[in-house]
């Protein structure tokens, strides 16, 4: 019997894109995350995370 292979990308290393943005984008297209502002808050946090200037306190 096979055993299943998980895989996890944290850093766009396997997949061209970042597994978080792909998960809220998926929650959005299945109507879970309703916010208005819920993808492009996402994207401002993930911009703020890759500059470096992402205050964890008041996330």
């Amino acid at each position: 019997m096979s055993k299943p292979l998980y895989v996890f990308d944290m850093d766009e290393t396997l997949f061209d894109a970042d597994c978080a943005m792909l998960w809220n984008r998926f929650l959005v297209e299945k109507g879970i995350a309703t916010a208005p502002d819920f993808l492009e808050e996402d994207k401002r946090l993930m911009d703020l995370y890759a500059q470096g200037n992402m205050d964890m306190k008041i996330i």
